[in-house]
Parts: C-alpha cells; sequence; structure tokens
C-alpha cells in the first residue's frame, strides 16, 4: 500500500504475514529516507540520519504500529519542511 504525500513523497507498508514481515518506509525522491522493519521477529529502525543503517537499540527495535509510524513521518517531513 502506498500513501502519496506529493508526486515525489510517499510512504509504503508491505506485510507479507506468511513470513512474518512488516515494512513501513518514507520514501522521497525514489530514496528511502527512513523506515521500521520487522523481519526474523525482530524489529528494527532506519533512521532518517542514515537510512541505510539498522538501528537495534531500545528505540529502533521496539514494536511500532502503522499509526506510529505515520506520526514518525509526519514529524520527519514537518522538519525537513516538505509538510
Amino acid at each position: 500500500m502506498r500513501l502519496h504525500i506529493d508526486n515525489e513523497c510517499f510512504v509504503q507498508v508491505y506485510a507479507n504475514l506468511q513470513k512474518s514481515l512488516i515494512s513501513y518506509t518514507l520514501v522521497l525522491n525514489r530514496t528511502r529516507i527512513y523506515g521500521r522493519d520487522y523481519d526474523g521477529g525482530k524489529w528494527h529502525r532506519h533512521p532518517y540520519d542514515a537510512p541505510e543503517s539498522h538501528d537495534f537499540s531500545d528505540e529502533g527495535s521496539r514494536e511500532t504500529s502503522l499509526s506510529e509510524f505515520l506520526a514518525e513521518a509526519q514529524l520527519i517531513l514537518q522538519a525537513s519542511g516538505i509538510l
């Protein structure tokens, strides 16, 4: 599922319940700028300042609902002047 913010920005949600995969991704100009994933029974975050990295800290590995992710994405977009 994609939630389009504008022509260059969207939130993508992917879920494969058979494989226990969930991915929430904030995309700008075809590049992930923030994300949270559930894979292999663990959550991790792709932080805004280093979206290619994997953050397994307490904050990075906490379970995150879609509504929580959307709130985080909104804060990022507002802080960066996109919204």
